[in-house]
């Protein structure tokens, strides 16, 4: 396989609109992409995002090609009416009920496959017991680690039954920093200890489950980082993606990072 192809299947890309752009599909007949994400400025309708998908997947041919979305209930759900509204996964850790968290993640898969996604860049496993934290909020199962664990592994259950991709985010733990990694670099000044005996927990029974995905937090975690690393975020950081995630934890699947 060229260079090119390779460090093609390691890109996910996006684009404006409700119709790909010409480059992009050549981009895809070319193999210099592994992936397409849709977000909200993407999509109209459901037919639309099912023809849209089978657009796509037709440009790329014969090469495995990714899908994705989010769609993980509450605010970050890409894909709204006439889709069904899922609840906060906030909601879901208050019932405790893991059965319908595990009914929640097959619907949600079910109305993904059905479009012709691979991937929902869902469960959140942040453990949030800040109320600052507005960022993920609701959007976590809750405070306490064990719960949001259990109920992760549910929810990726789920959407595995339904032949969706799961993905476990934000690796090693965005619970503790209020600001928006999208739009500026947070620090998380907590000390090993207090990241491993909360934030790593659901991440590291995501690994021992086998879940097969794992976004990396774009924040800086100066306690995991290694000696030689200075002030870089976890998804430039050795120490975190290796070390940490792969050699300790034991996560043998797909880091992707955002």
């Amino acid at each position: 396989m060229r260079l090119g192809h390779r460090c093609g299947e390691l890109i996910m890309g996006g684009f404006d609109g409700p119709q790909p752009p010409p480059e992009l599909l050549q981009r895809l007949r070319a193999g210099h992409l592994g992936g397409v994400i849709l977000f909200a400025r993407n999509i109209v309708e459901p037919l639309q995002v099912a023809e849209l998908c089978a657009e796509l997947r037709a440009a790329a041919g014969e090469r495995r090609l990714l899908i994705a979305v989010d769609q993980e209930g509450g605010r970050v759900q890409r894909l709204r009416a006439p889709l069904p509204r899922w609840p906060p996964m906030a909601t879901l850790g208050a019932r405790d009920d893991l059965e319908l968290t595990r009914a929640v993640g097959r619907g949600i898969g079910s109305d993904l496959h059905t479009l012709g996604f691979d991937v929902d860049f869902a469960p959140v496993l942040d453990v949030v017991d800040n109320a600052e934290n507005t960022v993920i909020a609701d959007r976590a199962f809750g405070a306490d680690a064990e719960l949001v664990t259990r109920h992760g592994l549910a929810l990726a259950g789920g959407l595995g039954d339904a032949n969706i991709i799961g993905c476990a985010k934000h690796f090693p733990g965005h619970g503790g920093p209020v600001a928006d990694s999208h739009h500026e670099l947070p620090h998380d000044e907590r000390p090993r200890k207090a990241l491993e005996a909360q934030d790593l927990l659901p991440f590291v029974a995501a690994a021992r489950a086998r879940v097969p995905m794992m976004m990396v937090a774009h924040v800086v975690y100066p306690a995991l980082l290694g000696p030689d690393e200075g002030a870089v975020p976890a998804t430039f950081s050795r120490q975190i993606c290796t070390t940490l995630a792969r050699e300790t934890s034991g996560f043998a699947g797909l880091l992707c990072s955002y």
